[in-house]
């Protein structure tokens, strides 16, 4: 119910419209993903995700002390529900102040309100580590702890890799599916079938439950229309390009971490997931991102 009515509340204040909202809200809350992981308290616990974004746009409207607390409040409770949570909450936060900078540049009066923003989100920062640190740090102390005795932080690269999304994740239904779930098993099969990338590799987990679905895909669509018809007339337009671009490097982050090319393969790409575990090698699922690809799309 949380997640409904906070991500309802988000696209209420981005789209003025109570219906639309409410079928938005219906989509994000009955997702595959948040359906796959029911049995995970933790994992189904993403109503803290819209809002975050909530606290964000509030505070990028009229940024004041007590919406820069309430947005370290929601970050801090996301990272004590699940660290992984907590951890992409940070990426989301970075991402969508980055993308709102940039897009507006040149913006002139838009531009300076978002940069007198940057002390509020200073204060959300330090409010939600003075708030999680306290129970986190037991956890933090292992880890350091792990260091000292030389032990690894993970499991390694192959762990990673099986823990990242594939392309296709986003737009394969999950094998139960019970009218696309053949469909889904046949093109795994076909797919995995004399291929030898692990690209083509579907593990095909509880954690790679990240279908989209057709009416996501048809609504980032129609998001990505209304933004190039409309973006000198309805100012929440100007939302649609920070969304997609924060979406879209998601969406890369999610991806394994190097891809070979070439005939030969002699092309070797290291990706966005291989840096990031470079920094942070505790973390390793980045598949479960695409929750917040659904939710801004």
């Amino acid at each position: 119910p949380l997640s409904c009515y906070f991500s309802f509340l988000v696209f209420r204040r981005l789209t003025g419209n109570h219906l639309i909202s409410f079928f938005f809200a219906l989509l994000y809350a009955f997702s595959p993903y948040h359906l796959a992981h029911l049995g995970q308290l933790s994992l189904a616990s993403i109503q803290f995700f819209p809002l975050i974004i909530l606290a964000f746009l509030k505070i990028r409207e009229k940024p004041t002390l007590k919406r820069a607390l309430f947005l370290g409040l929601t970050v801090a409770l996301s990272f004590l529900t699940d660290l992984y949570y907590g951890y992409f909450s940070l990426l989301l936060l970075s991402f969508l102040f980055s993308f709102d900078l940039l897009f507006n540049f040149k913006g002139g009066q838009r531009l300076w309100s978002g940069i007198k923003a940057v002390p509020y989100y200073l204060v959300s920062v330090i409010t939600a580590a003075l708030l999680s640190l306290p129970f986190l740090y037991p956890l933090l102390a292992t880890r350091l702890k792990n260091i000292d005795l030389g032990l690894p932080l993970t499991t390694g690269l192959d762990d990673l890799i099986v823990h990242t999304a594939r392309p296709w994740d986003y737009f394969l239904p999950a094998l139960t599916h019970p009218w696309l779930g053949a469909a889904a098993a046949w093109f795994k099969d076909w797919l995995e079938s004399n291929r030898g990338s692990y690209w083509f590799y579907l593990p095909h987990t509880t954690e790679a439950v990240i279908y989209l679905g057709f009416a996501v895909s048809l609504l980032a669509l129609s998001a990505i229309v209304y933004f190039c018809l409309r973006r000198r007339k309805d100012p929440a337009s100007y939302w649609v390009p920070v969304f997609f671009a924060t979406a879209l490097l998601l969406f890369l982050i999610s991806l394994p971490p190097d891809i070979y090319l070439g005939k030969n393969n002699e092309h070797h790409i290291i990706l966005l997931s291989f840096r990031l575990h470079q920094l942070f090698p505790m973390f390793r699922a980045y598949v479960r991102l695409g929750v917040l690809v659904l939710l801004l799309f």
